[in-house]
């Protein structure tokens, strides 16, 4: 998980569950899932390599 030191501290007072806001994954229950946590979203790796993807093919589409 990749988060501020200081945001590690408040989400642990709020009881605050980990979870990607694209696919609903929650860090805890599974170990392989990294989440890149920001003020009011998160998305895990799996989200982003998917992410890069869609780019990618878009890009290509694109350029055709």
């Amino acid at each position: 998980m990749v988060m501020p030191n200081k945001d590690r501290v408040v989400l642990k007072e709020a009881n605050f569950i980990a979870c990607c806001s694209f696919c609903g994954k929650e860090a805890e229950k599974e170990d392989s899932i990294e989440l890149i946590i920001g003020p009011q979203v998160s998305i895990c790796s799996e989200c982003v390599e998917i992410c890069a993807e869609l780019l990618k093919e878009k890009a290509v589409d694109a350029s055709t």
